[in-house]
């Protein structure tokens, strides 16, 4: 496959189980911490989840996770590139992923900004 193919295919399955968010990261000491731009799947099946990593690079897939609706997998890629990932995939996206991008990146930006001030 082509990697528009791969992007394209990766947005689809995003825009139906995955989700774009920050995620707080408490200080061990005093300050505000930090905030890490996540991109989370779970899924019941690991193939899925596994060819997501092949496509990106990166991340980790954990589980199984058993609950009582049965077992699942959960694959969290995190750190700033995520939002370069997201770039990437943007123009396959749907509106509703677009805006969670667009939410996590204005809201990362916002917050370093004001951190560094």
């Amino acid at each position: 496959m082509t990697r528009e193919t791969d992007l394209a295919w990766l947005a689809g399955f995003i825009d139906g189980d995955g989700c774009f968010r920050l995620h707080h990261l408490r200080p061990n000491g005093p300050g505000r911490g930090c905030l890490s731009p996540r991109l989370a799947f779970s899924q019941k099946d690991r193939q899925v989840l596994d060819r997501v990593v092949e496509i990106v690079g990166r991340g980790k897939v954990h589980g199984p996770y058993h609950r009582a609706k049965g077992s699942h997998y959960q694959l969290i890629i995190s750190g700033v590139a995520t939002i370069e990932l997201a770039k990437e995939l943007y123009p396959y996206l749907q509106e509703l992923k677009k805006a969670q991008v667009d939410d996590m990146v204005q809201r990362h930006k916002a917050f370093y900004e004001l951190k560094a001030a």
